[in-house]
């Protein structure tokens, strides 16, 4: 026989326990991560319309030049490490400095600030102007470091021409990504490839003179 419930009994209440700090971790993991650009909806949508505009274009001959253009300068970055390195030994041969490794310190200063500065700059300048002032940079005191009179002004020369590679180094795969459209952004990975040419024309360059 089943027992008869009472309409009149009241049922005890149900208490849903809400953790707050899970609600605002997942509050905070639906938001953009530019809260600039967030709150700036003209500056959104105008990023949206572009980034559609080439979706919808998709890969053309443009980003094909760009491939080659960018990896050209992705090319020479590779090489002026791999030159600094190969004429590291026969520097400190001619000129017998007390700190052998200063070299390849001041190429890595210059990479540091060469980076640091380019990549707030080209936001200024455009990065197409910061694209060709680096390599031209880059060519001037690479010229300059080859005849250098003394060890400090290789060390010198050596850290001016980096500060030019280390800002290509990231304008490189910047400029060409940004012009990629959505399903094709794989192809930065081949980017890679030019950093293998740039050091065999280097090997190739310097290996008669070694």
């Amino acid at each position: 026989m089943m027992n008869k419930v009472d309409p009149t009994q009241s049922t005890p209440p149900v208490v849903v326990v809400v953790d707050a700090s899970t609600h605002n971790e997942s509050e905070k993991s639906n938001r953009d991560f530019s809260p600039d650009i967030e709150q700036d909806k003209t500056l959104a949508l105008k990023m949206q319309y572009v980034n559609n505009a080439i979706d919808e274009i998709g890969f053309t001959s443009y980003q094909l030049k760009l491939f080659f253009l960018n990896g050209f300068g992705y090319a020479v970055d590779s090489l002026l490490i791999l030159l600094n390195a190969l004429t590291q030994p026969q520097v400190a041969l001619q000129y017998k400095p007390s700190i052998s490794k200063a070299q390849t310190m001041a190429l890595g200063v210059g990479l540091l600030f060469g980076a640091l500065f380019w990549g707030a700059g080209a936001d200024v300048i455009g990065r197409k102007y910061a694209f060709n002032i680096t390599l031209f940079w880059c060519a001037i005191f690479a010229t300059i470091a080859g005849a250098s009179p003394n060890y400090i002004a290789v060390c010198v020369f050596i850290a001016l021409l980096a500060f030019g590679g280390g800002g290509n180094l990231i304008l490189d795969t910047a400029v060409y990504l940004e012009f990629l459209p959505g399903k094709y952004q794989w192809s930065l990975t081949f980017m890679a490839a030019w950093w293998g040419v740039g050091q065999m024309v280097a090997g190739l360059v310097a290996w008669p003179f070694l």
